[in-house]
């Protein structure tokens, strides 16, 4: 059901003629119709995206093949500038997560510049509500 309340978040990606000819990849007939609710669902592009990414791992398997190349070509034909250098270039860290506790619970998240530090400051606040019995 959920699936297809959001098609059109999914088809206004595409061109009515990508449309009309069938190029709707996350649809059952190609052209925006949503699965039905226990309906067989096969997405070979996605089967092709995991294996590449499980033989080759995620810089050879996706960065710098055709998933790369097709997030490019997407964000280009919209407007955007992304190119195959920038995913290429593209590096991630992982940082140290950092936590709080709360009633003995450890809640972890991300470190800055990402939104968990708003979360693990609230439970700071709560903490100290409550040691003060405010």
């Amino acid at each position: 059901l959920r699936w297809n309340q959001q098609m059109d978040c999914i088809t206004k990606w595409y061109t009515p003629e990508e449309i009309d000819g069938g190029k709707v990849e996350m649809s059952t007939d190609g052209k925006g119709t949503a699965p039905k609710p226990g309906q067989l669902f096969r997405n070979p592009h996605m089967a092709s995206v995991l294996r590449s990414l499980g033989e080759y791992g995620a810089q050879e398997g996706f960065y710098k093949a055709f998933p790369g190349q097709s997030i490019v070509e997407t964000i280009r034909k919209h407007g955007g500038v992304m190119t195959m250098e920038d995913l290429n270039d593209h590096t991630s860290t992982y940082p140290e997560p950092i936590k709080v506790s709360y009633r003995g619970i450890d809640v972890w998240e991300c470190p800055p510049n990402g939104q968990g530090i708003a979360g693990l400051i609230a439970i700071e606040g709560l903490n100290a509500l409550e040691q003060n019995k405010i």
